[in-house]
């Protein structure tokens, strides 16, 4: 068959469309550039935030003007399965279905095996930087916000064995690479499922990198800083730890509680100064949420004026109430969306005007890549 594919997705499932292309080239099928050549077409959709479900409706709504038949697979088929005009939709971690539909032939271990090192194509890239290198190590999250539609959308963790992320790492130590990001859904939650953790594995990652490779962690819940924190406090202040993601969402304790997110303010921040001290080179990134429901102004300001003191970038996202999610069925005042967005201006404005990197994360795709080429640039890349 010819194929067509597109997708709207998160770092970790865009190299698992990549894996996905180059299964199906192996089994004779190729891929096409337009819909108007391909048998069918397949999807990869987005439920994060309403931004990025608009951006995943139109992709499929391109795909079924053609007319093709349209195959769905990611996170919102489970979010939001209504909003998609297909029959064939398949579970961010049911690829081996699609596989299955597609080859006939049984792919039952395909989530434990390793992915790709980089995305289909340059447009998938905010930057296109061919020195760094994507290492997926999970797929799939363990934590319960209650907030959250990714343990809903990406299921249950599921850990890549570390004898493969260890491949990996050969192959990074024999190219031309001089930057690797571990990522996934929650990069925290690494090994729960197969006896590990994700410091054992960033051990055995740093005991086997050459010396003059960087090293980035992303989407890092701040709760696993403190799973094992002396030694992750270790592994962290590696001078080849260059930035690591710590979406703290809310510097207010009550609030965190609403969110089901178990980890002290007081223990992040000083987790951080700490790090800071023993590791100057660490870029370290957050997230944080406004407009979370009986969010007080108080709380808003110390959350800003938290992450202003201690982070390099700061992406801003604005509270929206996901179906299905724990929080979006509680009894508690929700905010309109222009006080929503007024919260999120301001703090992108105070941010900004303290000096770092201030961006509105997915919600607003233009801000998220103009701040990552500010980024790279500063670090010399472009």
């Amino acid at each position: 068959m010819k194929i067509f594919m597109e997708d709207h997705m998160c770092t970790i499932y865009k190299l698992n469309m990549h894996k996905l292309e180059k299964t199906l080239k192996k089994y004779g099928h190729s891929i096409v550039n337009k819909i108007k050549d391909a048998d069918i077409c397949i999807a990869g959709v987005c439920a994060a935030f309403e931004a990025d479900e608009r951006r995943s409706v139109n992709i499929i709504k391109r795909m079924k003007k053609s007319g093709k038949p349209v195959y769905v697979y990611g996170c919102m088929t489970q979010v939001n399965p209504e909003k998609i005009d297909s029959p064939h939709k398949f579970a961010s971690w049911r690829m081996d279905y699609l596989l299955n539909e597609l080859i006939g032939k049984n792919f039952e271990s395909w989530n434990m095996d390793k992915m790709p090192l980089d995305f289909r194509k340059k447009s998938d890239y905010r930057v296109y930087n061919p020195r760094k290198k994507f290492i997926g190590i999970s797929m799939g999250c363990s934590f319960n916000c209650s907030y959250c539609p990714h343990r809903i959308g990406a299921g249950s963790i599921v850990s890549i064995p570390q004898d493969k992320i260890l491949e990996i790492i050969d192959e990074v130590n024999a190219s031309k690479v001089d930057t690797i990001v571990l990522t996934g859904t929650d990069t925290a939650c690494y090994g729960k499922d197969i006896n590990s953790s994700f410091a054992d594995l960033l051990e055995n990652i740093l005991n086997r990198l050459k010396e003059n490779i960087d090293v980035h962690i992303a989407q890092f819940n701040p709760a696993g800083l403190f799973f094992d924190r002396d030694k992750t406090m270790k592994l962290f202040s590696d001078k080849r730890i260059k930035d690591i993601q710590l979406p703290v969402q809310t510097t207010s304790q009550r609030l965190l509680k609403l969110m089901n997110r178990d980890y002290s303010v007081e223990g992040v921040d000083a987790f951080v100064k700490e790090l800071r001290a023993k590791n100057k080179n660490v870029m370290i990134r957050t997230d944080i949420m406004l407009g979370f429901p009986t969010e007080t102004q108080e709380e808003l300001e110390k959350t800003i004026n938290f992450v202003c003191d201690n982070f390099d970038e700061v992406a801003v996202y604005g509270f929206e109430a996901k179906k299905n999610t724990p929080i979006s069925s509680l009894d508690l005042m929700f905010f309109p969306k222009k006080e929503i967005e007024k919260r999120r201006k301001r703090a992108v404005e105070k941010i900004k005007s303290a000096g770092l990197l201030g961006h509105s994360g997915g919600q607003k795709i233009s801000t998220f890549v103009k701040s990552d080429r500010l980024k790279e640039s500063r670090r010399g890349v472009i």
